[in-house]
């Protein structure tokens, strides 16, 4: 109980000193704005703890009056108990990626209000305002002083009843575009979080409707982003997220945010594969062994365990990069394997939270290291992944993870893998194809390099 004190009076004692102090804004390009729309899981109402109420130097927050202040919880003022949402966390995230930005948030969701009310003129009546018209006169105020980056959407919730789902992708569609054109910047980033998936909650019909229009934006419309909630959980009450899943959820929001800020990829001269398929047809494939797999159309599904596809690759291969267009019909429920090699001692797998994971194991079996991906998959979706492995001086090996051009994760074993035999397993590291580590997907296209490849690079073939 000491210590809870200590840090509730040295966090105040640090927010009253920030805000006592002027606020300095750098030149404008520097000062990156963040747009927060939507309703109540927005805003946040996660409980507020010490650590959320000490202000990051390089985060700021408009306040009620348009002022900027020092970011801390609750960034939102919709209603008297807000409490911890994504903004901040995204935020947080956003700033320590380059140390000569400032991050801004505009705080405008608003709790339980429909997405009707997010269009010109329309009044919430719970917040007693005007949720779109609020969002694009504080955001005009904020572009004063900085350039909008992004703009952060979670809201649905109040639209799955009803006929409301019926109408729910067209006014979602429309409020994408009115708000990039009354701000003049219509290739701004929008992102969307996925409605809350607790465990054991069951999806009425019109939440999956909603949940299919979140998703169509993100397919359909240019600079839209969408983030799972896999795996996050709620208050007592069952419909907000707890804080702890929003600080998650708005690190996963900033992913998202990375990959479609992606600077574009620049020409390169053309390389040969040492194998490789396209459309799901095998023939550029030799020296390979099928084990129960399905074409269809276009692509070779995996059906989990029992699927294998082996390839047998040179015996002194210590570099190389393997790149994937691969969809996932849904997340598996525990670790499963996209390839490996045999034994499982160097696997690039998928996570039950969509994340990906790229294990090497050392010499002795037992010491090994993994590189996950900040970025997590999403059902159906198609991704461009990548795995190199590479031999580096000294006896240490290194891996890189890149999911549709943009590096997702790095490691470096520091003594010697487990030497390579030279096979390589899609869907199953085992011979009979019994996989230790199932994984359903379908395969697209394929190549293997006995070369690096970077992220750019991957997203030429």
């Amino acid at each position: 109980m000491k210590t809870l004190f200590f840090l509730l009076l040295t966090s105040a004692a640090l927010f009253a000193a920030a805000a006592d102090e002027k606020i300095k804004l750098p030149a404008r390009e520097n000062f990156h704005l963040i747009l927060l729309a939507g309703q109540s899981n927005m805003a946040g109402r996660g409980v507020i703890s010490p650590s959320d109420r000490i202000p990051h130097p390089r985060v700021l927050m408009q306040n009620r009056q348009g002022e900027w202040v020092p970011a801390v919880e609750p960034v939102h003022y919709d209603k008297d108990f807000a409490g911890v949402g994504p903004g901040r966390s995204f935020a947080i995230r956003l700033a320590a990626s380059d140390p000569a930005i400032t991050v801004g948030l505009i705080p405008a969701a608003c709790g339980g209000s429909p997405i009707a009310s997010w269009q010109p003129g329309a009044y919430h009546e719970q917040t007693q305002s005007h949720p779109y018209d609020d969002a694009v006169r504080r955001t005009r105020r904020a572009m004063k002083d900085g350039t909008l980056k992004a703009i952060l959407f979670h809201q649905g919730e109040a639209d799955c009843y009803g006929s409301a789902p019926n109408q729910y992708r067209e006014r979602l569609f429309t409020l994408i575009r009115s708000l990039r054109q009354e701000l003049g910047a219509p290739a701004c980033p929008f992102i969307i979080g996925q409605l809350s998936r607790f465990p054991q909650e069951t999806w009425s019909e019109g939440k999956k409707s909603v949940d299919a229009a979140h998703r169509a934006a993100a397919a359909e419309l240019p600079e839209v982003g969408f983030v799972s909630s896999e795996q996050l959980t709620s208050n007592p009450d069952r419909i907000h997220f707890d804080a702890p899943s929003q600080r998650e959820f708005g690190r996963r929001y900033y992913g998202t945010y990375r990959r479609l800020t992606a600077p574009p990829s620049p020409v390169f001269a053309t390389f040969t594969p040492i194998l490789a398929m396209r459309d799901g047809n095998p023939a550029g494939l030799s020296r390979a062994q099928f084990v129960k797999i399905n074409r269809e159309k276009d692509q070779l599904r995996f059906a989990g365990n029992g699927s294998r596809l082996a390839l047998k690759l040179p015996p002194d291969l210590k570099t190389f990069t393997v790149v994937m267009d691969v969809t996932l019909p849904k997340l598996p429920e525990k670790e499963g394997a996209l390839f490996a090699r045999p034994g499982c001692h160097n696997v690039l797998a998928v996570t039950p939270s969509g994340q990906l994971a790229f294990t090497i194991f050392a010499a002795d079996r037992k010491t090994f290291c993994t590189a996950r991906s900040e970025t997590e998959l999403l059902p159906n979706l198609p991704y461009r992944i990548a795995g190199t492995v590479r031999e580096l001086p000294e006896g240490e090996t290194s891996l890189t993870v890149h999911i549709n051009g943009t590096e997702a994760g790095r490691v470096t074993l520091r003594e010697p893998a487990f030497p390579y035999d030279g096979a390589l397993s899609f869907g199953s590291a085992a011979p009979d194809g019994n996989a230790a580590m199932p994984l359903e997907y379908r395969l697209k296209n394929l190549w293997i390099f006995d070369r690096v490849l970077d992220g750019p690079e991957t997203m030429q073939l």
